[in-house]
């Protein structure tokens, strides 16, 4: 029996390696997108809605930017989630006493209800365990997704949160200049 050639085996590492990262993809998909529409079926709200939410309860007032660096993602994702929650009377939001520019963002009595009967969002689980990882492994796996995504032509500067409408890819709308 002959054995494989370097580059079959290559190939087949390869098709493993890709294969295991499919797998992994796939249930971190399922996963969020199954605690998403849960979390919408009992509230009416998504599971990145709920993410926000649980980090307002956790205490004062908090601006986007606070927001953004606490949900680990972007200011104008939060900022479209908090549109989201204040519409539903989930949140409030108003300027800075210190800083009229700055919005805070607080917690309702009503988002807290919602809050108190859920259980804590994947998100939570999913960054406590990235936490874990000695740092080489977790910035090699940052950086690792994030060429992928390059190579993929899929990388954003703002991807939303989990399961939150986003405008589909396509040319940026052209912008008015000023006379």
């Amino acid at each position: 029996m002959a054995t494989p050639s370097r580059k079959t085996r290559r190939a087949t590492d390869s098709d493993q390696d890709a294969r295991v990262i499919m797998d992994a993809v796939r249930v971190l998909f399922s996963r969020i997108r199954a605690f998403s529409h849960a979390t919408e079926a009992r509230h009416g709200i998504s599971g990145a809605q709920l993410f926000v939410l649980q980090q307002l309860a956790t205490g004062q007032s908090l601006s986007i930017n606070e927001l953004a660096a606490a949900t680990r993602t972007h200011q104008s994702s939060v900022s479209v989630v908090v549109s989201r929650l204040k519409e539903r009377g989930l949140c409030t939001t108003r300027p800075a006493e210190e800083d009229r520019r700055r919005v805070e963002v607080s917690i309702t009595p009503r988002g807290r209800s919602v809050v108190a009967r859920e259980p804590s969002p994947l998100q939570v689980q999913l960054i406590t365990a990235l936490g874990t990882l000695p740092t080489e492994r977790r910035q090699a796996l940052a950086v690792g997704l994030q060429e992928w995504l390059e190579k993929a032509d899929l990388a954003e500067d703002a991807p939303p949160m989990f399961f939150e409408e986003h405008a589909p890819p396509g040319p940026a709308p052209a912008r008015r200049r000023r006379s």
